[in-house]
């Protein structure tokens, strides 16, 4: 009876141990290359999703591929319902997306490519760029940007040191000078710095393609927002421009060397686009309704200030052009001086006299001037 039980236990165990476990295959490929890895470590997790959909690691398997670069076998599931696996080569974490665990599904394949790195750039573009221009009030602008970046080679572009900035780039994004970063998405924000022109970055980017996704907010207290962007000339340039704008409420935008594209809806509100190449230096002015009003103030101050300046000439015209005229007797005066000193023979007295008789008729007039 008791051997019974046993063996009934036993059953329950390995039946509850194999209900749990997952037939998986693994494959290890250096792309670049074309080849497996062979005999290399690898990571696999199970993950747990919680009701507020964020993810709980529940357990780590340290494995390792064989010979021909694969890993076969069974994987412990209890509990969970995601896995995922990770290897890192050359520095690089390459991880996959998690994969939802399907019970009874029995042929679970996960394929993880790895790449060399460069830091060639290349093979990476940014295919295209789009500038959102949302006016929040008179004096605030929020920006919203998304940048298609490529790299269409067979390796992990991983950057260079930026001398410049004293930093290690992977790559530098031009941004108007002054704004203020929001929001981040499709990169990792702890491997982002900002600098008053831009943004570097230094996630390494893996072949194939990615959306970057920035938000940012400009202010102004003239109304006047220069959005001007100043390239680095080692940095990809985008291929295609695009800029959106919400005008209406006496908002004016002037974008250089961009084509008018009509309007478009963004987000169920109406816009309109211009469209074209920009390249290092790319001009771009918004003048929002608070401009009018500052413009008038500096046109009315200035008016002003000529108005004053012209009555207080025209007032004082007599004292100044007596001011001038006592100027100029004393540098009459100090000349004739000049000359009785230097002439101390009787051919120099000759010489200078008819210029000393000059002097003392100029004198003489300016004299005569000051008493009427």
């Amino acid at each position: 009876m008791r051997k019974g039980i046993i063996i009934i236990i036993l059953l329950i165990a390995a039946f509850s141990e194999r209900a749990y476990s997952l037939p998986l295959e693994v494959a290890l490929v250096n792309r670049t290359k074309g080849e497996a890895l062979a005999d290399y470590p690898f990571k696999l997790k199970v993950l747990k999703t919680g009701p507020d959909g964020g993810q709980t690691l529940l357990r780590t398997s340290e494995l390792k591929t064989d010979s021909k670069g694969l890993y076969k076998g069974d994987i412990d599931t209890a509990g969970g319902d995601m896995l995922s696996a990770e290897v890192n080569y050359r520095g690089i974490t390459y991880s996959m997306p998690t994969d939802r665990i399907v019970k009874g599904q029995k042929d679970y394949v996960i394929n993880l490519p790895v790449y060399d790195i460069t830091d060639k750039a290349d093979d990476i573009k940014i295919r295209q760029r789009t500038m959102v221009l949302s006016p929040q009030d008179d004096k605030t602008m929020q920006v919203f940007e998304i940048l298609g970046i490529d790299n269409s080679g067979k390796y992990t572009y991983v950057g260079r040191f930026n001398d410049k900035l004293d930093v290690h780039q992977v790559l530098y994004i031009p941004l108007p000078r002054g704004y203020r970063l929001t929001h981040i998405q499709g990169m990792d924000s702890n491997k982002v710095y900002t600098y008053n022109g831009g943004l570097v970055t230094q996630e390494n980017i893996r072949p194939g393609e990615k959306e970057l996704l920035i938000g940012y907010i400009l202010r102004s207290d003239t109304g006047l927002f220069d959005l001007t962007l100043y390239g680095q000339k080692d940095s990809p340039v985008p291929e295609r421009f695009t800029l959106l704008f919400q005008e209406g409420g006496g908002w004016k935008v002037r974008p250089s060397g961009l084509t008018a594209g009509g309007e478009t809806e963004f987000y169920g509100k109406k816009y309109k686009t211009w469209n074209g190449k920009i390249g290092d230096l790319f001009v771009l002015k918004v003048y929002g309704p608070a401009y009018k009003g500052q413009l008038g103030r500096w046109v009315f101050a200035l008016v002003l200030a000529m108005i004053v300046c012209i009555i207080i000439l025209y007032l004082g015209r007599d004292r100044i052009f007596r001011w001038y005229l006592l100027r100029e007797q004393q540098h009459l005066r100090d000349t004739l001086a000049r000359f009785k000193t230097e002439a101390d023979t009787e051919e120099l007295r000759d010489y200078y006299r008819p210029f000393e008789n000059l002097l003392e008729q100029r004198i003489g007039e300016i004299s005569r001037k000051e008493l009427h």
